[in-house]
């Protein structure tokens, strides 16, 4: 059902980012991107503890908070490969740009490694702290703040 959502949006986007501003729709949509970051905080928080089947508006939220993810996902990803074969130059062909992408690759691959490891250091359950904390919502916190 997302699949063609998935292919349109670009088509859709690429009218934004041919300009002489690639960069400026993915600014634009970046408070969007930490606002889902909370969403997806409050769905985790709002979602039943027990064994109890969660509720229809559990999936609901869910649903939505991934559909607003992944459009801002989208958006800035065909910013950014705009901006790329903006400044890429056309003698190379695309050498550049595939180096471009592959630094980009590299730089936004790794966050969410670190930010699923800070979820376990940040962790604190049991007799081992006075106060219970689960560390997604720190971690959340300060990626947000």
């Amino acid at each position: 059902l997302w699949m063609p959502f998935s292919m349109l949006i670009p088509v859709v986007v690429a009218r934004w980012t041919c300009g002489k501003t690639p960069l400026a729709l993915a600014m634009l949509v970046y408070p969007l991107r930490i606002c889902v970051v909370v969403a997806t905080a409050v769905v985790v928080f709002s979602a039943p503890a027990s064994t109890a089947p969660p509720s229809c508006s559990l999936y609901v939220m869910v649903a939505a908070v991934l559909v607003l993810n992944s459009c801002s996902k989208k958006v800035m990803a065909v910013s950014q490969g705009a901006f790329f074969a903006r400044v890429s130059d056309p003698a190379i062909g695309g050498t550049y740009m595939s180096l471009l992408n592959s630094f980009c690759n590299i730089g936004t691959h790794w966050p969410p490694y670190v930010a699923l490891k800070l979820v376990d250091v940040l962790t604190c359950e049991g007799r081992a702290c006075a106060i219970e904390c689960d560390g997604f919502f720190v971690s959340a916190v300060v990626c947000v703040a």
